[in-house]
């Protein structure tokens, strides 16, 4: 029972979209900026739309998460339903929420969602072209979680550090995911770690993690730090597991926290 309970959790993709609603409180505190319920709404339902809609219909067998692609192929109807309510709930927060100039500047990130697996007769999927995968994904988390609740609540007022911040935290803890994913990548998707190796890799995710230590013992953030210490400490077992469990619930699950840190 609580085996289904967390299969439902992690491979439905809620854990993750509650990862999301995480970061965007978590940046609010450090922004200083006004919690709106509606937009961690928003949050909630855009990111399981996005992560829905990578996954609705027959998903083949992935040799890196072959509990993931069995339960997706089982629940199918499940994801279906997932994918088209959160659509349509977003769609009228969206309405709500932003003005047209709003949704005009997100249009492009909405696309890069639509697009990141799906081919178009103009060129491949987004997630295809060298390097760009991971990039696509922070960006997207940047602007969600960084850019667009300080543009709803400060105009164009933007604190870029705290941008600059969620980026490269973003890269930093998806760069394992790539990791993981080099059986069950296709050869022609060229990611960090085909570049440069496994190990080189998560090397590189600990450094990212680092460089943002440094400004933040300068602000004397202690409980970020404390945080990014703990990120850190998460991110080892990357070296030597390919548990599914642990990236989709452990990994993910830094990002549900994160608020906890950010408050002090």
């Amino acid at each position: 029972m609580l085996k289904n309970g967390v299969n439902f959790l992690i491979f439905s993709h809620i854990w993750i979209s509650i990862g999301a609603v995480g970061l965007f409180f978590g940046n609010c505190r450090l922004l200083n900026i006004e919690f709106d319920i509606y937009y961690l709404l928003l949050i909630f339902f855009a990111t399981l739309f996005g992560y829905s809609i990578q996954y609705s219909g027959l998903f083949e067998i992935n040799k890196s998460r072959p509990l993931q692609s069995a339960w997706v192929n089982k629940n199918s109807s499940v994801i279906l339903f997932l994918k088209w309510i959160s659509f349509s709930i977003s769609l009228l927060l969206s309405i709500k929420i932003f003005d047209f100039q709003q949704i005009i500047l997100s249009l492009p990130f909405f696309l890069a969602v639509l697009f990141y697996k799906k081919k178009i007769s103009v060129f491949k999927d987004l997630r295809t072209f060298p390097l760009i995968k991971i990039f696509v994904i922070a960006a997207c988390w940047s602007w969600v979680c960084s850019v667009l609740p300080q543009l709803t609540k400060q105009n164009f007022s933007l604190d870029w550090f705290n941008v600059i911040f969620t980026f490269i935290f973003i890269l930093a803890i998806t760069i394992p995911f790539d990791v993981r994913d080099l059986v069950g990548d296709s050869k022609s998707i060229l990611t960090i770690p085909i570049l440069v190796g496994k190990n080189k890799a998560i090397i590189l995710s600990l450094v990212l993690l680092i460089s943002l230590v440094i400004p933040l013992l300068m602000q004397q953030n202690f409980g970020i730090v404390l945080y990014f210490v703990l990120v850190f400490l998460v991110l080892i077992p990357s070296f030597y597991t390919s548990s599914e469990y642990y990236y989709l619930f452990i990994v993910d699950g830094v990002l549900v926290v994160f608020p906890i840190f950010a408050t002090w």
